[in-house]
C-alpha cells in the first residue's frame, strides 16, 4: 500500500497551489504591468508571502488585499524547473 493512499487530503487543491520550483508571471488586474519571477517554494506561499522584502507580496497586500482569493488567477506558471539554476536561467529568458 502506498503512503499517498493512506494520507489522502480531503480537499482538492488548485494546481497553482501544488507548484514549486517554477518561473511565474503575475499580471496585475489593476495596472497594465507584468512581473516575472521565480520561487523554489510552493507558489501559493510566494503569492501570500507577507514579507515586506517581497515587492509582489507588498503589492498584493496594498492593492489587492490578502483576503482576496481571486488574486491567484493573476498568476501563471511559465516553466516548471528542476532546480534554482534552471529557475534563474528561465526567468532571464522570459524577461528579455
Amino acid at each position: 500500500m502506498k503512503i499517498g493512499n493512506i494520507l489522502k487530503t480531503s480537499e482538492k487543491k488548485p494546481d497553482i497551489v501544488n507548484q514549486q520550483c517554477v518561473v511565474y508571471s503575475f499580471k496585475c488586474s489593476l495596472r497594465d504591468k507584468d512581473y516575472i519571477g521565480f520561487t523554489n517554494q510552493h507558489l501559493h506561499q510566494r503569492i501570500m508571502e507577507r514579507s515586506s522584502r517581497s515587492s509582489i507580496g507588498k503589492h498584493i497586500r496594498q492593492q489587492h488585499g490578502l483576503d482576496n482569493p481571486s488574486v491567484t488567477e493573476n498568476f501563471t506558471v511559465l516553466k516548471k524547473c528542476r532546480n534554482k539554476f534552471d529557475c534563474l536561467l528561465y526567468e532571464t529568458l522570459f524577461t528579455e
